[in-house]
């Protein structure tokens, strides 16, 4: 099974304004696999790295140890 180091960010309950300005942001980057992969690889990833775009977090956490949400 493929295993992916995915980043994730958390806001506080109610910012909702500003989750939504991080996530529309987020999706311009993902969006562009060209300046996704150009700014991964400034810490040495390459395209092999970039998740698939179906992934969600319960199945990132598939088989991990001790997850419940799998």
């Amino acid at each position: 099974m493929q295993q992916y180091s995915s980043g994730g960010a958390v806001f506080r309950t109610g910012a909702v304004s500003l989750r939504n300005a991080f996530n529309t942001e987020l999706r311009k980057i993902i969006d562009d696999p060209t300046q996704y992969v150009s700014l991964i690889g400034k810490y040495g990833f390459t395209d092999r790295e970039v998740p698939p775009r179906n992934l969600r977090h319960r199945r990132s956490l598939h088989g991990v140890m001790g997850c419940r949400h799998a």
